[in-house]
């Protein structure tokens, strides 16, 4: 429920104290899922990485075989 003046509307000093404490509680929650999303991406960046290494290797050991 609102906090309320005697009139029944919100005060205005409450309402900016509610609007600035969600505004923070976004914020970390926001950089929270980015830091999460940027770990994520970070270990599939290197998993891919892993396999493109692996796969260069292979065709290079091919070529080498070929050559030979």
């Amino acid at each position: 429920m609102k906090p309320t003046s005697k009139r029944g509307k919100s005060t205005p000093k409450k309402r900016k104290n509610n609007h600035r404490e969600l505004s923070i509680n976004f914020r970390e929650y926001f950089m929270s899922f980015c830091k999460r999303e940027e770990n994520f991406f970070v270990v599939m960046n290197n998993y891919h990485n892993d396999l493109n290494q692996h796969k260069k290797q292979r065709r290079n050991e091919m070529i080498i075989k070929q050559i030979k």
